[in-house]
């Protein structure tokens, strides 16, 4: 683990971060990459465009009737026809190979519409800080709330954590984890869903319904560099507690519930304790979710590579973390509202109202569909990276 000291203030990590199950992080407005505009499917291959090297081919070329061809695609393309691309390309005598700019494998062809990974400015595709700092948070949320206990739900997160100018989160930084172009491939995800029958729920998958992503696949990673302001912590404390035998203290300097969490002697061994207890929990949950409801096909998979997920967090010198797309509602709120993951299946949160198509009305929320790796890959639930202190 390399380790470096910031004056006295923050205590920066080198971490690595390796990929265990497939991990995609999207953009808000993130642009859809569009079959036939953006990539064509051929044997077995993804085939994503160069477009600035399509369009300068395109600037230079005619079609087989000597019209201009960067005119004739712009109006193919505003006429929605982009089925006869291809078929276009090889009128203006352009190969494809002239304009690929990467080719992923896939078993499977991958839904009309691709959503692609964030990137850098420089194109370099990243698991933001953010999602990853999001995801700690939902672990500590769930520790603290399990020590502490908020009566009024609705006030829980500033009651654990601090409000905006005083919160523990301001001293836990994740940044960004840039990952090879290599590390990338294409996935589609299916459904994983419960429907009723013979008066109980059986599971299945949602037919003719997949999506299709860009994903760091399983082995992928980089380096996580995390910053823990224990010094600032300790600093801030000891002038608190000064303050407060002088009777000068007018408000709190840290949060209430902050040594729950940091420590100021070992503050990533403390991170990654956590870490691993609540990902035992919420892996436990999900098995018995699983197991409970295994008669869509390859159910069992899904159960034997959380378990192994499981197996790793017993090792004191890494953590199992669940992040990003797919990592489902009870990951994203922390995993503290119920004490399993069937419960709401026959008692619907009635805190939660969605919309139910079949009523066409709103109805109590019963959190029943997983995302899960369609057949390209071994049947596995999405979102799982392992943090581990670097040699």
């Amino acid at each position: 683990m390399d380790k470096l000291q910031y004056g006295s203030l923050n205590t920066v990590t080198d971490l690595q971060l390796e990929v265990l199950s497939p991990v995609h992080v999207g953009t808000a407005g993130e642009k859809l990459l569009i079959e036939n505009m953006d990539f064509v499917y051929r044997d077995g291959q993804v085939v994503l465009f160069d477009k600035k090297r399509m369009l300068q081919l395109l600037a230079g070329a005619y079609t087989g009737n000597n019209r201009p061809a960067l005119k004739a695609y712009q109006q193919l393309m505003a006429a929605g026809k982009l089925w006869e691309l291809e078929g276009f390309l090889e009128d203006c005598s352009i190969d494809l190979e002239e304009i690929t700019a990467k080719e992923h494998p896939l078993r499977v062809a991958p839904a009309n519409e691709i959503r692609p990974l964030i990137r850098t400015g420089r194109g370099r595709p990243i698991i933001p800080g953010s999602s990853i700092k999001g995801a700690i948070r939902s672990v500590l949320f769930h520790h603290l709330f399990e020590m502490h206990g908020v009566e009024d739900r609705r006030k829980a997160d500033r009651e654990l954590f601090g409000d905006i100018g005083n919160n523990i989160m301001s001293y836990i930084r994740p940044y960004d984890v840039e990952v090879a172009v290599d590390q990338v491939g294409m996935i589609n995800i299916d459904l994983f869903n419960l429907y009723e029958a013979y008066g109980d729920w059986e599971s299945d998958y949602k037919e003719q319904f997949f999506l299709s992503v860009e994903a760091f696949l399983p082995g992928a990673g980089g380096k996580l560099r995390l910053t823990v302001a224990d010094g600032l912590l300790e600093k801030l404390q000891k002038e608190e507690s000064q303050l407060r035998h002088a009777n000068r203290l007018p408000k709190p300097l840290t949060p209430k519930f902050v040594n729950d969490v940091i420590s100021t002697a070992n503050p990533i061994d403390r991170l990654f304790e956590l870490i691993n207890r609540y990902t035992r929990t919420h892996i436990t949950r999900e098995i018995e979710f699983f197991t409970r409801f295994q008669q869509a096909a390859d159910t069992e998979f899904t159960i034997q590579n959380l378990e192994k997920f499981q197996a790793l967090t017993h090792d004191a010198d890494a953590c199992v973390l669940r992040l990003a797309y797919g990592s489902g509602f009870h990951a994203i709120t922390g995993d503290y509202r119920f004490p399993d993951h069937t419960s709401t299946i026959y008692r619907p949160d009635q805190l939660n109202q969605t919309w139910d198509r079949s009523t066409r009305s709103r109805r109590p929320a019963r959190y029943k569909s997983r995302k899960i790796t369609g057949s390209d890959l071994d049947t596995t639930a999405l979102g799982y990276v392992k943090l581990s202190k670097s040699q």
